[in-house]
């Protein structure tokens, strides 16, 4: 089971983005942990962040010479431009290279000052049994950091779990509900108390599900997973992400029988969960894809009650976090399609409002959008399906304002998308 991150790797991760981002002067840092996943994706998390500041993490391993003279020379000259992005080296990086590591770290304890001249953060990571020889080897240059943080261990899957998820990828989706019965009729037949059930699969099962006949199925195992859900209070990003996601579903099978008022409870639901990780998580780039998600879908249901003013002020709040999520993942496919439907979104309710301008300016937007995606992921049927609706969208209102020229050669687009 590929399990999230948990509550202490996102209090770490907020530590270290507070002290890397919000510091004007030469920062060190050391990060400590004998589990490579968490270090992985403390870099890669804060790299997304200093991304959206027009900064970045430079990276290297102290693994052989030639790593040991790049790492050198990257943090005590690096080049022009650089000059504030962030270092992060991997001490001990390979097998029996504790003399490298040595040499390395004395070489920048002579050189310390050269090594905090400019206005960024150097991170220097490795395993936990290496801290007390880093301050016997570098004694100056550990006087003057500004942290020694302890990272924790990546989430290992439960050794007893009933099924693990391993071998997803590798399944169809229509494989999902068989192979969820049968773990929750081994669960229920297990005598062990311990015992545990992928939640994941379960959630993959049910969304496989939603989209059959007949949809009891779906609500079955929707009910099945809810007496293994968390209680309420719980603040780890991970259970409560479970819980986001049968928000979700559970919404979803409501509003498939326009069941509009209980839709919007689930969904309702699945907001302030989605809104508690974001504070929990300080805006990593997942729970801002799932807020903007949750958001739409409450847009969603006010819009089929009536309430266009107010599935208004959902979606255009879903469109400002997937500016913001844009802006720290860069133009992903994932990215931009979500920016692509809330800006449809937003002009659909437009349209509706009598304001044809303002709907145009958004559905242009989109369209923009979808080119972009079309180049990215080349002529597939999901981006070319996309492509085609908001050239039809655009042709509708250019239409609607009279300018029938221009909505023809929409439409014509179209037909040849």
């Amino acid at each position: 089971m590929n399990l999230p991150p948990t509550l202490a790797h996102y209090q770490t991760l907020r530590r270290l983005r507070r002290m890397v981002m919000r510091s004007e002067t030469a920062v060190l840092l050391y990060l400590w942990g004998d589990d490579p996943r968490s270090l992985d994706w403390l870099r890669r998390e804060l790299d997304l962040g200093l991304r959206a500041r027009a900064r970045r993490v430079l990276h290297w391993r102290l693994a052989d010479e030639a790593g040991f003279q790049a790492a050198l020379a990257g943090v005590l000259a690096p080049e022009p431009g650089a000059q504030t992005f962030a270092a992060w080296v991997d001490l001990a990086a390979g097998p029996g290279n504790a003399a490298l590591c040595d040499r390395w770290l004395a070489r920048l304890n002579e050189r310390r000052l050269q090594l905090l001249q400019w206005p960024r953060a150097v991170i220097l990571c490795g395993p936990s049994a290496l801290e007390a020889r880093v301050g016997e080897v570098a004694p100056d240059l550990w006087s003057v950091r500004s942290a020694s943080l302890q990272v924790p261990a990546w989430p290992a899957a439960p050794v007893d779990a009933v099924m693990d998820s391993t071998s997803l990828p590798t399944v169809e989706p229509s494989a999902y509900p068989g192979l969820w019965q049968a773990a929750w009729e081994a669960y229920n037949a297990s005598q062990d108390p311990s015992a545990q059930l992928d939640l994941g699969l379960g959630l993959e099962a049910a969304n496989a599900l939603l989209g059959q006949h007949p949809a009891d199925m779906a609500k079955r195992v929707l009910d099945q997973i809810e007496v293994l859900l968390p209680p309420d209070g719980v603040d780890d990003p991970g259970l409560l992400r479970w819980r986001l996601l049968h928000a979700q579903l559970l919404g979803r099978w409501h509003a498939n029988s326009r069941r509009w008022l209980a839709a919007s409870q689930c969904f309702g639901q699945a907001l302030k969960v989605s809104e508690r990780l974001v504070a929990l998580t300080g805006e990593s780039p997942g729970a801002l894809r799932d807020w903007a998600v949750s958001l739409n879908k409450v847009g969603d249901v006010q819009r089929a009650l009536g309430d266009m003013r107010g599935a208004k002020g959902r979606y255009e709040k879903s469109l400002e976090v997937s500016e913001l999520l844009l802006g720290l993942t860069g133009e992903s496919i994932e990215a931009l399609r979500g920016w692509s439907v809330s800006l449809t979104n937003v002009g659909d309710v437009l349209r509706a409002l009598g304001d044809v301008r303002g709907a145009r300016e958004r559905y242009e937007k989109s369209l923009n959008v979808c080119e972009r995606l079309v180049a990215q992921m080349g002529e597939s049927t999901e981006a070319l399906r996309d492509w085609s609706v908001s050239l039809n969208k655009v042709g509708d209102v250019q239409r609607a304002l009279g300018d029938v020229t221009g909505a023809r050669g929409r439409y014509e687009e179209s037909l040849k998308v």
